[in-house]
């Protein structure tokens, strides 16, 4: 399954849980990354909630990410709890 960040898979995990990146050899930084949370009833309203993103880059190749994240409509935590509670009810 791919990882939903590409840069993991161009790296190497160290028992000590630091990715190096294999390409230049160079630890694998993350930046966090705030996504307001678009839950009103009305377009970019919402109850002011940011979800928070820890998104890994390496600082050698890459640009560091911008702390300023897409809006969202969902908090990540409630999809996450919705698709584990769908897989439980497929079970049944």
């Amino acid at each position: 399954m791919p990882s939903q960040f590409p840069i993991l898979e161009e790296c190497m995990l160290h028992e000590n849980g630091e990715f190096t990146h294999n390409v230049c050899g160079v630890k694998i930084m993350t930046a966090t990354v705030r996504h307001p949370v678009h839950d009103g009833p009305f377009p970019f309203s919402g109850s002011g909630e940011v979800d928070i993103e820890l998104v890994p880059y390496c600082p050698t190749c890459e640009e560091k990410p911008s702390e300023h994240g897409v809006p969202v409509r969902r908090r990540q935590v409630d999809v996450d709890e919705a698709a584990i509670l769908r897989r439980m009810r497929e079970q049944r």
